[in-house]
């Protein structure tokens, strides 16, 4: 697990997670941050609070990524 670096675009992605009750698609986030920051920063995001425990992913229907924060999860 690495240390999360309080950078603009974490900030941004971590309040989208802390205001939901549920899952976000990635479709969804680039809609709302699309103007923040662009989808490589919004994916390189992801990919690394998933990678340290913060958010787990899943796939839906059609094939779109999901996100939520983890809630008691295990990384395995």
């Amino acid at each position: 697990m690495g240390v999360i670096r309080k950078t603009k675009s974490m900030e941004l992605l971590l309040n989208e997670f802390n205001n939901s009750s549920g899952a976000i698609s990635v479709i969804n986030l680039i809609q709302k941050l699309g103007g923040e920051m662009n989808k490589t920063t919004i994916y390189r995001g992801l990919d690394k609070l998933e990678d340290d425990g913060v958010l787990h992913s899943f796939l839906g229907l059609k094939g779109v990524k999901w996100y939520a924060k983890c809630n008691g999860c295990s990384k395995t």
